[in-house]
């Protein structure tokens, strides 16, 4: 491992919380995947593996998601993007190796959290085994994270600043940027979820396309077009403030 005081990379902020979107996007995607597949093929009369995930998707803790899943949706891009910033402000500097395999490493201190502490203060017991359904609740847990964890990792690596000369002017852009882009993310995100609510009270919500998804993406698009607009914004303020020094 290098250096655990080796400071972040530049713009760190900016391209955490972007990344951070993204991987909160792959791992609710990753989560409706398991979640229909458990549906589907789950059955309370079933063999030991089909009760198991019959018991994934009829317990205390899925009972209490999709009866707030405003809620839900909520704290988990709540969680993503702070989870985010410490990854790009933290560990992603003390961690060595593949992009992807820092993201996923890191990732592992959330599920540790995840099991050993959100479930059972949820009532599902500590690893999940008040939900009756065996080890899926740990494993599937610990798949969910690591999705969320690898694309952190590989999205966060790409050098969004590659090729710009090391300018004054360009660096103080760059602080600009990162600035920026992080007010505004966090605004589109912001807008973005009211304006999935909106739709979905208007009648937008489908079989097909739940309440949850409108709020999830309005959410992701939101957050990505604050963040592009915020970041130019940023730019310009801060060149502004630069030469009238």
């Amino acid at each position: 491992m290098r250096g655990t005081m080796t400071p972040p990379r530049e713009g760190w902020m900016r391209n955490g919380l972007l990344a951070g979107l993204v991987a909160t996007g792959a791992m609710t995607v990753t989560l409706g995947i398991a979640y229909a597949f458990a549906l589907n093929f789950g059955g309370a009369g079933g063999n030991v593996f089909a009760q198991w995930l019959w018991s994934l998707t009829h317990n205390r803790v899925t009972s209490a998601v999709s009866g707030a899943p405003f809620l839900f949706l909520a704290l988990q891009l709540s969680m993503g993007l702070a989870l985010s910033l410490v990854y790009a402000g933290v560990a992603e500097p003390a961690l060595t190796g593949p992009a992807w395999r820092r993201g996923a490493l890191f990732a592992l201190g959330p599920w540790l959290l995840s099991i050993v502490v959100f479930l059972p203060a949820v009532g599902g017991g500590v690893l999940g085994v008040a939900l009756g359904a065996g080890p899926l609740p740990a494993l599937g847990n610990l798949i969910v994270h690591l999705v969320y964890g690898a694309a952190l990792g590989a999205v966060y690596a790409i050098p969004e600043t590659a090729g710009l000369d090391a300018t004054a002017e360009d660096e103080v852009a760059a602080i600009g940027a990162d600035r920026g882009a992080a007010v505004g993310i966090v605004a589109g995100v912001l807008l973005g979820t009211a304006g999935g609510a909106l739709v979905a009270v208007l009648g937008g919500a489908s079989e097909l396309l739940p309440t949850g998804a409108l709020f999830l993406g309005g959410a992701l698009v939101g957050g990505a077009g604050g963040g592009l607009v915020g970041s130019l914004v940023g730019i310009e303020r801060a060149v502004r403030a630069g030469r009238a020094r």
